[in-house]
């Protein structure tokens, strides 16, 4: 299904990252290694950083000597806005380690259904189902997008909200995961330009339900990965229009992207989970909502 891909090693790695600011598991069959990666996929930092070593909260690039993540603990990821005076955490709603020694994944990144705006080259978001009598349109989902809201350029197209495409009572439409070839425009480096993401839902018509918010992002280039425990970037579900309402559904957020990156896997039977969200039920003649789109992941074997 996936190409093997060989690209040139660069000297250009630390330049490039100066640019930075329950559903089924997927297990990681052979078949997904692409051996290689652009050359801001090399860097493994000069380990600044202390290995979190537990269960911690954080956000954005950070260069650790080790990582660890032991049994039972949870790296919970962030989307927070620095306070003002205070050091910025960026990008927000991911965490991108480069980590110059073993990174040990036992445990859970945690980087689900945080996401409210247009995620970056993550799963669209869902549409909200339309509610009734008066065949209210749900809202549309939030595009995927890839550079920020400055320079957009669409990775995938959200869901259409229900009764937005004719004047009639209308699920809202699911949201869409990124092609191939824009899941490689991503990753080979426009990436280092922003964050990684899915994007929020619709809200249902009528007063419906809420829209799901769209998973976050994870970029782990490790000297060597032993990944046994679970990475979770999945799309939060639409909720269901409030009860005694004629709501429609709200559309659930787009699944969020993963990316590893290692010379050495030491083991690799962990879950990734991209799941979108699923779409929020209609009340008293309000439709369903759309489901958001497919996150994706990629793993690398660097040579």
């Amino acid at each position: 299904m996936f190409s093997r891909l060989r690209f040139t090693l660069g000297a250009a790695g630390a330049l490039i990252l100066a640019l930075c600011g329950t559903r089924a598991a997927l297990a990681q069959p052979q078949s997904l290694y692409l051996t290689d990666a652009p050359v801001w996929l090399h860097y493994f930092c000069d380990s600044t950083e202390p290995n979190p070593n537990g269960s911690v909260s954080v956000q954005g690039a950070h260069c650790y000597s080790s990582l660890t993540i032991p049994t039972g603990a949870t790296l919970a990821v962030t989307d927070k806005v620095s306070l003002p005076g205070a050091a910025r955490d960026l990008p927000r709603g991911e965490i991108l380690a480069f980590v110059n020694g073993a990174c040990t994944i036992a445990g859970t990144i945690a980087a689900g259904a945080f996401i409210d705006e247009s995620g970056n080259g993550g799963g669209s978001g869902g549409g909200g189902g339309s509610g009734a009598p008066s065949h209210t349109s749900g809202v549309n989902g939030a595009d995927s997008v890839v550079f920020g809201t400055a320079n957009i350029v669409t990775a995938a197209t959200g869901g259409l909200g229900g009764g937005t495409r004719r004047s009639v009572n209308q699920p809202g439409a699911p949201g869409s995961t990124p092609t191939a070839a824009s899941q490689k425009f991503i990753w080979g480096g426009a990436i280092t330009y922003g964050v990684i993401g899915g994007s929020i839902g619709g809200a249902g018509g009528n007063s419906g339900g809420a829209a799901g918010l769209g998973g976050g992002g994870v970029g782990l280039v490790c000297a060597s990965i032993n990944f046994t425990g679970a990475i979770d970037v999945s799309g939060g579900d639409g909720l269901n229009a409030p009860s005694g309402s004629s709501g429609g559904g709200g559309g659930g957020g787009g699944g969020g992207v993963v990316l590893m990156a290692t010379p050495s896997y030491v083991a690799n039977t962990g879950s990734i989970i991209v799941d979108g969200g699923a779409a929020g039920n209609g009340a008293g003649g309000g439709l369903v909502g759309g489901a958001g789109g497919k996150g994706w992941f990629k793993q690398f074997t660097l040579q």
